[in-house]
This record gives C-alpha cells, structure tokens and sequence, in this order.
C-alpha cells in the first residue's frame, strides 16, 4: 500500500502542488517520498526515506537542489510517490519513482499501489530479456513495459491491465503522455482531476486540487491519458477490462483512506461510525463509564458505537502522541520495532483512573497494539477493559498490498469461529472482547458501495486474482 499522485501541466511548474499531495497521501505510506518531473527534454529525480514534511523542507539539502534543478529545466509534469513496502521488504532503500526505457517511446517513470500476487513468477520469465536490480514486484512492470512492442507508454499499460492479475493503481509518464491504470477489479483507488491547464491523479480526493475541475474515480480496468495538444491538455479514458466483477479492498474504507475520502456519495468517516454502531447489536450489553477509541480511524468508529448507545465517548483517554511519531504500529516491518511503537505512539489519560474502560478501534491482526495498549490502561488504574473491534476478524493473508503475508502471524486465523472472541482476549489480557461479525461488516459496508474484497476476512479471494499455490505457501511460511 503506498500513496501515489501524478500532475500533468501546460505551464511549468507544479513542484509545490505536487509536494503537497505527496504530503496529503503520505497517510498510505511514510518511509520514504519520491518525485520525478519531466521538463523541456531533461528529467529530475528525488527521493528521501522519512515524512514528506521532512524530506520536502528547506533544511533538506537533496531538496533543496531538487528545487533549484526543476526550475531551471523548466519541470511540467510530476510523478509522486509515498512508499509502504510489503515486497522487498529488505530493500529499505527502494523507493520510486522507477525508470525504464522502451526502444520504441523512450525513457518513462513509473509509480505503483498495491501487490503482484505473481510476481514471482512473472520475474522468471521476464529476466530472460531485462536485468533487474531489486525484488520489488513494481520492477516486474517496468520490465514489461520496457520489453513492451507497443509504440506508445499507453498501449504498453493497456497490456498490464489485460495480462497481470492484481491489485494495483498505477501512474507512468513519458516526455509526452502521463497514463494512469486500475486493475480490473478496481482494487486500489486512484482519482482524477481534469481541467485545461491540467490533469492531475492522486490516491486520495484530499491531494487533488479544489475548484471547477472535474474530479471523479478512474473506474476498474481502464486508462486515464493525459497528452497535451494546442495548449491545453487533452483527456482520454479507455476502457480496456470492464466484465471482471468490481472487488474493491474494504481497508480503503475502515482503515487506509482519509477520513474525508470518498465512497459513492458518502466518505469514510461515516462508513467508520457505522461500523461502530453496528457492534451495538453484535455485543452483549456491557457496563462501562465511558467508551474511547484507538486514534485515530477507532476513535470514529467509537464515536459511532458511543452515540448509538447513548454512552459517553471521551476522546482524550487514549492520545496518540503527535509530536514524537506518526508511523501507524501495524505498518511497521517486525514485531519489536510495533510493540515501541505503540508504547511511544500513545499516552494513557488519567481519565481511566479507576473506570470501567470500552475502547473500539478499526480491526485487530497480529493482536500488537490491543494487547499493550491493555497493559497500559490497567497499568493507569482502569478497573476493567472492554475491547470492541469494528471489523470481522482476520483470517487469511492479504496478497493484494497489505503486509499481512502469512497465517501464522494473524491472531485469529485458525480459531473456531465460536470461539474467536474469547480466545483472542486472552491472549491480550482484557476484560472483554467482541469482533463485529463479517456478515454485518459487509452489510454495512454496501450500505455506502457495491463490490468488496474481504479475503482477509473469508479467506475468499476473487476469482483470478491470487494464484492457489501462493495461499499453500502462505499457510507454510
């Protein structure tokens, strides 16, 4: 899962636009940040490990010469990108975004979302013409685009989308095209913003620009082209795989996405208190003073159980300590580096001294933060702690972006399902836990949109997008 923008000009210019939608997605992804530009017939490159507001400031040397570099050559064109790896996890350095080269359109850039389930196994083939120097999966698509017979960056990408199965949204541009690219099952979102002087893509709404553009969703299996033509810019969109049933990754909704992210009319924020308030029905009635929540998507989803039943929600009990870290815990690569997190990441209030404690946050994996978090809040004087998770249990890997790549790793994989709750509190400690049960969770989820990827969840994968032997390996790992 990362956070990729692209902006599209007929001015020069745009490097403070497109910093600042790299910092509006760097939600999706923080260990580094990456920008490439194309200008009059030179390109730029850079890339940082950290936060956008640290790399992209003016105490950043790299930074500072990227931006006397693209206003001397005149930058019009951007690709940005945030990164959150799941594949090479080792290459700590790797960031995008990456370049190749096709014979017959020249030099390209390329940024990605999401995961190749068979990557792999596209590696071995492709290496027999293209040398590559990571074990990124995104590098298996510049491979294909660099041996690509097509004579445009557009044509190269409709063949991904008909050949790779996947979840994934993509951004690449040449000195003359920016093309963006969903996957056929509309797994990963992108959106677009379309005006004259510009064209711009970005994973969430936030990082677009305001004003009377057109702003929408680039639908599954399709292309978005921007080119320039008389002054202007031009769009086309072609659909290239429209039949495939739409399963869209439901952490988008409840996890991943900004709370101000959009969802078919709605946003986020009020799917999450409707997770929330639909665990009023799949609990027991519970005593508590008061309900908090996990800031930050459990603090909505707390908030929507609370008002649901008429309880007090306090929202200074558990504070998610701004100023020493952003870094969300479950996003971190190993088990000891989550646990300091979360111990750094959060202060218990006084609040809790003494009371009956309900918290709610989004989901609960590998069981990291529930289980310290409880510790603290018993350590500050809670008498009791009552967790309520707003989403279904998680049984099976994610193969589609999520760094979630085994069973063993999953508190609840392999439990009985009557069993699930109990279970899972003890391992964390707590006085009670409750999961909201999936069949609810996808009720609720198509109240605000149709079409859902809940693999993590079933164990169910749709049809065609994660390859079997793969979920035999995952059960091995």
């Amino acid at each position: 899962m990362c956070g990729i923008v692209g902006v599209y000009r007929v001015d020069p210019g745009g490097l403070g636009q497109v910093a600042t939608a790299c910092a509006l997605v760097n939600n999706r992804g923080h260990e580094a940040v990456g920008i490439a530009g194309y200008g009059t017939g030179t390109s730029d490159f850079f890339l940082q490990p950290g936060y956008v507001r640290d790399a992209c400031a003016a105490s950043c040397r790299p930074w500072t010469y990227f931006v006397e570099q693209t206003t001397e050559h005149r930058i019009n064109q951007w690709l940005g990108h945030t990164r959150y790896k799941t594949v090479d996890a080792a290459g700590a350095g790797l960031g995008q975004p990456l370049r190749g080269h096709n014979p017959r359109f020249g030099e390209f850039h390329l940024v990605h979302n999401g995961q190749l389930p068979d990557h792999v196994a596209d590696r071995e083939v492709l290496s027999a013409n293209y040398r590559f120097t990571s074990a990124s999966d995104s590098e298996t698509l510049v491979a294909r685009i660099a041996l690509s017979p097509a004579t445009t960056l557009a044509d190269a990408m409709a063949e991904i989308v008909r050949d790779v199965p996947g979840g994934y949204a993509l951004i690449a541009m040449t000195k003359s095209e920016m093309v963006a690219a969903t996957d056929r099952y509309w797994t990963r979102p992108l959106m677009v913003s379309i005006a004259d002087d510009q064209i711009c893509f970005a994973s969430e709404r936030a990082a677009l620009p305001n004003g009377s553009a057109e702003i929408k969703a680039l639908s599954k299996g399709t292309l978005g082209i921007a080119r320039r033509t008389g002054g202007q810019v031009s769009w086309e969109e072609r659909p290239v795989i429209t039949d495939t049933p739409r399963a869209h990754c439901i952490w988008e909704g409840f996890y991943f996405g900004r709370p101000d992210q959009p969802m078919d009319g709605h946003v986020a924020h009020e799917f999450r208190m409707a997770l929330g308030a639909a665990l009023m029905q799949a609990m027991p009635s519970t005593e508590v003073d008061f309900w908090c929540g996990v800031p930050e998507t459990g603090n909505e989803s707390g908030l929507g159980l609370a008002t649901a039943l008429n309880q007090p929600f306090y929202l200074a009990a558990i504070i998610k300590n701004w100023y020493l870290t952003q870094a969300r815990a479950f996003m971190l690569p190993d088990q000891r580096s989550r646990e300091a997190k979360v111990r750094q990441k959060y202060t218990i209030s006084d609040l809790v001294a003494g009371k009956r404690v309900g918290v709610v946050d989004d989901s609960l994996v590998r069981s990291t933060t529930a289980r310290v978090l409880t510790q603290m809040l018993f350590d500050a004087g809670a008498t009791e702690v009552h967790w309520r998770i707003a989403a279904a249990p998680i049984v099976a890997p994610c193969f589609t972006g999520i760094d979630i790549p085994t069973f063993e790793e999953l508190a609840a994989a392999g439990l009985p399902p009557a069993d699930v709750n109990a279970i899972v509190n003890g391992m964390i400690g707590a006085t009670s836990l409750y999961y909201l049960p999936l069949a609810t969770m996808v009720e609720v989820a198509n109240r605000f949109d149709q079409g859902w990827c809940t693999g993590c969840f079933s164990g169910q994968y749709p049809p065609g997008l994660v390859p079997g032997e793969l979920v035999q390996l995952a059960h091995q790992a």
